[in-house]
C-alpha cells in the first residue's frame, strides 16, 4: 500500500499518478470525457460510486429476503 504522508504539491500529483488506481483511471478516462471527467480522479470516483451503489442494493435485496422468510415461518408457527 502506497503513503502519500508528508508529501505536498507537486510531489503529492506525482505520487497519486503513479499508483495503479490512477493507471486504470487514466486508461478509460476517454470514455468519461463527453461528461466532463477527463481526469483519472473523476472517473475512478465514479467507477467506484458504481461498483458501492451496486453492492448496497445487493445487500439490501439480500435482508428484505431475509425478513420475509423470518415472517413466514412466524405465520407457521402461529
Amino acid at each position: 500500500m502506497l503513503s502519500f504522508d508528508g508529501l505536498e504539491g507537486t510531489a503529492l500529483e506525482a505520487a497519486q499518478a503513479e499508483c495503479i488506481l490512477a493507471k486504470i483511471g487514466n486508461a478509460v478516462a476517454w470514455i468519461f470525457a463527453p461528461l466532463g471527467w477527463g481526469n483519472w480522479k473523476m472517473t475512478v470516483a465514479a467507477i467506484t460510486g458504481l461498483i458501492a451503489k451496486r453492492e448496497r442494493s445487493r445487500n439490501n435485496r439480500t435482508v428484505i429476503r431475509i425478513c420475509r422468510s423470518c415472517r413466514r415461518r412466524s405465520r407457521n408457527l402461529g
